[in-house]
């Protein structure tokens, strides 16, 4: 997606103000806010950086865990969507 003037002008706003979260949490909230509601990224990419987020929790914090091979590879494609779509905003 291509962005418009004013929503480039919409990033650089955020961007000169400092817009920072101080926690991950505060991030995927930052970008719900400021991408995923204003359209400039699909709520299905959204949910999938916060379901991310959930599983490097767990790596982190519990005791235990395992990952099957699958649990990754099922996990590439979107990924790399996900890499595209924010490249495309990236991109002038």
């Amino acid at each position: 997606m291509k962005l418009t003037f004013e929503e480039r002008d919409a990033l650089v706003t955020l961007r000169m103000q400092k817009a920072k979260a101080a926690t991950h949490s505060g991030a995927i909230g930052l970008l719900g806010i400021h991408f995923v509601a204003k359209g400039l990224i699909s709520k299905e990419h959204g949910k999938f950086y916060g379901k991310l987020f959930e599983l490097r929790q767990t790596g982190d914090y519990d005791d235990w865990m395992t990952v099957e091979a699958e649990d990754v590879i099922s996990r590439i494609e979107p990924a790399q969507k996900f890499i595209e779509e924010i490249e495309k905003l990236l991109t002038p």
